[in-house]
């Protein structure tokens, strides 16, 4: 997949969500294929053929504090089915919620979910995704920390919402983050932070484009993020595909 599509906090924003990946559909191919059921015939095999290929990345917190959460679980599960090879992040919000179903005291959802839902959230999402230049995860990871893996309640190392920045990035390594809400997208260092508060009336759902880097754009890329080391983003715009940074293009749900 040449492009990752990072999506941050949802927080059950369903129409967004909506609005956001039918925007992200008519640019991109998001790799749909036989075992999905998803066959194209005719004009829409070309324009397929025409879209550069990428795959979806949802950097936690599906549910909560918004509209429909609900909702939003089973629109997710839809385009799961049909895209298998997005990828689902623990956020927060859903580790709270399965922690609250084991008995735990954390705060869990303000709204019930549907029977199915809970082991949806246990079985078909990851702590992170890594790719040669990149990490995608909720929160930045830290090296002394760790996260309790719901599926079998082992510890595993790196932690999947912590609030530190790790400006640094990661083992040399992009962070691409949701979880620390903001106005507009923005880097610090070598780490993007994406969530834009979807769930605030003033707040919108984005769409983070990404490639990788090669070794030596990366390099490079470290070496400029340190130089320049804060930079905002328009909420919706697309930039000159060149090293060394991996941002290519944000969309945006309203």
């Amino acid at each position: 997949m040449p492009f990752f599509i990072a999506i941050p906090d949802v927080q059950g924003e369903i129409s967004q969500l909506e609005a956001l990946i039918a925007k992200i559909e008519g640019r991109y191919d998001l790799g749909a294929d036989e075992q999905s059921g998803d066959h194209r015939h005719g004009d829409d095999d070309h324009m397929s053929a025409r879209k550069p290929k990428a795959q979806l990345i949802f950097l936690g917190d599906l549910i909560d504090r918004g509209e429909d959460s609900d909702a939003t679980i089973e629109y997710v599960q839809a385009l799961k089915q049909r895209w298998p090879h997005t990828q689902l992040i623990w956020g927060n919000h859903e580790l709270q919620t399965l922690a609250l179903s084991r008995g735990s005291d954390e705060r869990g959802l303000t709204t019930p979910l549907r029977p199915g839902v809970l082991e949806f959230l246990r079985d078909e999402f990851v702590p992170w995704v890594e790719t040669p230049s990149l990490l995608f995860c909720h929160g930045s990871p830290a090296a002394d920390d760790t996260v309790l893996d719901p599926r079998d309640q082992k510890l595993i190392s790196q932690i999947a919402c912590n609030y530190a920045g790790l400006t640094e990035g990661w083992r040399g390594k992009f962070i691409v983050r949701g979880h620390t809400a903001g106005t507009q997208p923005a880097r610090l260092g070598l780490t993007y932070f994406l969530d834009c508060n979807a769930a605030d009336y003033e707040g919108t759902l984005i769409a983070s484009v990404f490639r990788d880097l090669t070794i030596h754009e990366l390099a490079d890329g470290r070496r400029r993020a340190l130089q320049e080391p804060r930079q905002s983003f328009p909420h919706e715009v697309s930039f000159n595909i060149t090293p060394p940074w991996p941002l290519c293009e944000i969309l945006v749900s309203r």
